[in-house]
């Protein structure tokens, strides 16, 4: 194929791109525009080319570009990261962004290529993701009983401050440990056989149900206890949650 077909067959992909490409100076001008920065960012080839990349920045990211150019003139390759851009109606629109080396036949620097991918709604789905997980920190550590979350193994995923004081043990401690260590030896082997039958696919009597159980404390002290058994299954897998109240031990 020869280097016109080439220069075609590229210039037709990047016109029916669905990602915004823009290529830009060494001096920040914008050189080129496909249709897919118009319907990314609002404007079109006619408006956006000539301009300075100072068009699509926002408040908080401004010379970002700049410094990519210069160390990409220094040497630096392609680099891919996420960032905020400005649109043309003012709306800011987060984007994965691949900026690369444009060099001629000779090898020498010519300008930059950006590639843009819209993300806004992975970063607000992780954002709301995020917050929501925090107000349900919030809550669990409010609650005076002890919280605590397991996988189908056993193994420990959550861990409220409830239960740090009522076992001892900080979060840091715990997480990734096998649930039966707060438990009294003869009860240790019980719980590993029963959550391997859930997890084998056996219906488990316990959920739903309050159980008198012992507890054992980082000391080593054993306590008595009522634990309200909780299952759902995630994409993940099979998880447990465990509310627990500390029983008095004249009412055992």
């Amino acid at each position: 194929m020869s280097s016109a077909s080439n220069e075609a067959q590229l210039a037709a992909i990047v016109m029916s791109s669905e990602d915004a490409i823009v290529s830009y100076g060494l001096d920040g001008t914008i050189m080129t525009w496909n249709p897919g920065a118009r319907k990314l960012y609002g404007y079109s080839a006619d408006e956006a080319i000539g301009q300075s990349l100072t068009l699509l920045e926002t408040a908080g990211k401004r010379g970002e570009m700049y410094e990519i150019i210069m160390r990409i003139a220094a040497g630096e390759s392609a680099r891919t990261f996420e960032t905020r851009r400005r649109r043309k109606d003012g709306k800011e629109v987060h984007v994965a962004l691949t900026v690369s080396p444009i060099r001629d036949r000779e090898g020498v620097l010519v300008g930059i290529s950006g590639i843009s991918r819209d993300v806004s709604a992975r970063v607000a789905a992780e954002t709301a993701k995020t917050r929501a997980e925090q107000q349900l920190r919030a809550v669990t550590d409010a609650v005076i009983d002890a919280i605590i979350a397991s996988d189908s193994s056993g193994r420990i995923t959550a861990w409220n401050r409830g239960a740090e004081k009522m076992f001892g043990y900080s979060v840091d401690e715990v997480m990734g440990m096998e649930m039966g260590f707060l438990m009294p030896d003869h009860l240790r082997e019980r719980h590993r056989v029963a959550m391997a039958k859930v997890a084998g696919g056996a219906p488990s009597t316990l959920v739903g149900k309050v159980v008198r159980l012992e507890g054992m404390r980082k000391d080593g002290a054993v306590f008595p206890m009522d634990l309200s058994l909780g299952m759902w299954r995630g994409p993940d897998g099979l998880f447990f949650a465990g509310v627990i109240r500390e029983r008095d031990r004249d009412q055992s």
